[in-house]
């Protein structure tokens, strides 16, 4: 080949157009290495001047880039020192021999074919690959190959970089992107993963515990996050060795867990686990130096039996957990199956009603008091019994809360009011604000913006379209965690109300810090306002007060034309009650909307 110094010039002069190895792991490193490999191998259209001997000599000798020459049968005619350091290889056992040597095996005939196919018709190749060195280890490479002929001779000059430190650190970033950063656990998204591909195999049988810490709030309330956190991690701890390695577990958020239990023969074996892991909870947790008593609540769904993809077994795992709770926690429910929580005939029965949708809605007209105008509509639900008739709230309501079912009953009742909306639109009909009131449990849901917005999505709906109630109660046991919900919601552009105001808990200056539009007044306090000089201060209050935060006023139980006239001389903004409507069913609702085009 002539002198060497010719033929690294012939490389540093050949390789101008070609890019350089993409082996940084971040950008200012990549930047560096990528104008070594300019100055190397001249990147850009122009070509490297020529240059004295001894600088293309040390580019040679000290590039951080492995080079390699050879001849137009592939036999090796020079490498320089990176070469050797990565191979493993010397220049003497390397010259003279073919770069098969160094395969990896890793790559099939048809991947060298297709190279070589592409460096005989244009000259070069780029891409990654993978290489053995001397020792056996494989490791991956940025490999660029060109083409070059002088007179009648063929050879390929070859340059590397060692990529082994940038795959390393993308595979880090991958398992940092499937972690939980507090307790080191899967996060929900790698946990969803790993269920779904378990599903995917053939007769596979497993199972799914959704767990909550009993009584975290309160210790993270009374200690702080500092405590609440390192109580996470030590519970994780108890957790993940309860379970063993075998199996997954997830910290979903807050002190909500799922663990996954593969291969499961036998129903036993679920309870067995369960029972393992609430019996981890037994000893206090010692937390900066004080003792802590925890327990939990587990929540269990199988498959294939309760479902056939991950969300419905995740929801049907929280269902259940939601059951553990209502007695009380320290104890685990199963969401069906012989090993099902023992719910009496008519839990079984709803839960069945909510299962095939047995339900129906009807809506409850609230109007401006100053116009008589509709304002908007509170939707409600009615089960359709089949030996009953249409059994109303109050009565299946309460054991719905009870027993968690009313987080699949919720999210039943909202995606129905936002298809009821759609199919109106289509007709041509102008709807107000529907209402949708949203129960203690569903709205401290880990899942409820996410649940709202598929919602939303679905029914190709706007977020004004809809308003949610949630009670003062609700709103005040945990208000922190309240006021991020109700921002969190109000950012898709919904309306907040407060429902059933001045029954519960919440001050009047409290109201100051929610972000809520809507206020609506208790019926105890409308009932009697007539007749009641006490009642009526304090509804005078309450109306004066939001109007002055800029929060509307909609006072509920208007029986009375006398409640209604007095209403509207303190200026209340809307009145509900069955001196306007009793809710109506939903072919008597549509004569009360008008088409679009008269809006």
């Amino acid at each position: 080949m002539g002198d060497t110094l010719q033929v690294l010039e012939l490389i540093c002069h050949s390789c101008g157009k070609y890019r350089s190895p993409r082996c940084a792991t971040c950008p200012v490193e990549q930047h560096r290495q990528q104008e070594m490999v300019r100055a190397v191998a001249g990147i850009g259209q122009e070509r490297l001047p020529h240059l004295p001997r001894n600088v293309y000599r040390a580019l040679f000798q000290h590039s951080p880039f492995g080079f390699v020459v050879t001849d137009a049968s592939g036999v090796v005619r020079l490498v320089n020192p990176t070469f050797t350091r990565v191979t493993g290889y010397s220049s003497d056992e390397i010259l003279g021999k073919t770069m098969k040597v160094v395969q990896s095996g890793k790559h099939s005939k048809a991947f060298y074919q297709q190279m070589w196919a592409q460096i005989q018709s244009e000259g070069y190749w780029e891409g990654e690959i993978w290489n053995r060195t001397k020792s056996g280890n494989l490791y991956p490479q940025w490999l660029i190959i060109k083409a070059y002929r002088e007179d009648d001779s063929l050879y390929y000059f070859g340059y590397f970089a060692d990529i082994t430190e940038q795959k390393a650190f993308e595979a880090s970033l991958v398992e940092k992107a499937k972690m939980d950063s507090l307790t080191g656990l899967m996060n929900r998204v790698a946990f969803e993963e790993r269920l779904r591909s378990l599903m995917q195999s053939e007769n596979a049988r497993g199972a799914v515990l959704f767990l909550d810490l009993d009584g975290f709030k309160r210790i993270n309330d009374s200690f702080g996050h500092q405590t609440g956190d390192l109580l996470l991690r030590k519970a994780a701890k108890r957790i993940r060795k309860a379970v063993g390695h075998s199996d997954a577990v997830c910290r979903v958020g807050g002190d909500e867990f799922l663990i996954l239990l593969a291969d499961v023969k036998h129903p036993g074996e679920v309870e067995r686990m369960a029972k393992r892991v609430l019996q981890g909870f037994e000893r206090p947790f010692v937390i900066l130096g004080r003792e802590l008593l925890l327990s939990a609540s587990i929540g269990i769904s199988t498959f294939p039996d309760d479902g056939e993809n991950p969300e419905v077994l995740v929801r049907c795992a929280d269902n259940a957990m939601y059951q553990a709770k209502a007695m009380e926690g320290n104890t685990y429910q199963f969401h069906s199956g012989p090993s099902s929580v023992r719910l009496g005939s008519l839990e079984y029965e709803l839960q069945s009603a909510i299962e095939s949708g047995s339900f129906e809605l009807h809506f409850q007209p609230h109007y401006h008091l100053e116009s008589s105008e509709l304002a908007g509509l509170e939707a409600l639900v009615r089960w359709r019994h089949p030996r009953k008739g249409l059994v109303l709230p109050g009565e299946f309501i309460p054991i719905a809360e009870g027993t968690g079912l009313i987080v699949p009953l919720g999210e039943w009742v909202l995606r129905e009011v936002c298809a009821q909306i759609a199919r109106w639109r289509q007709r041509g009909l102008h709807v107000p604000p529907v209402s949708v009131n949203l129960s203690p449990v569903q709205f401290q849901h880990w899942n409820l913006v996410s649940m709202v917005t598929d919602a939303l999505e679905q029914a190709e709906l706007d977020g004004n379209a809809i308003r949610l109630e949630i009670t003062e109660t609700t709103l005040v046991e945990d208000a922190e965690r309240a006021v991020q919900s109700l921002e969190a919601l109000r950012a898709l552009g919904i309306e907040v109300a407060i429902d059933d105001f001045g029954a519960g808990y919440c001050s009047l200056s409290y109201l100051s810090k929610l972000p809520v539009d809507v206020l609506k007044i208790d019926k105890s306090f409308v009932s009697d306002v007539v007749v009641n000089e006490r009642n009526r201060i304090i509804v005078q209050t309450i109306v004066d007060m939001s109007r002055a935060l800029g929060i509307r006023v909609v006072a509920e139980g208007v029986e009375q034309e006398a409640q209604r006239d007095w209403l509207r001389e303190i200026r209340c903004d809307f009145g509900q009650g069955f001196l306007f409507a009793k809710p109506l069913p939903i072919d008597q609702v549509e004569p009360l909307l008008k088409p679009e085009c008269l809006v």
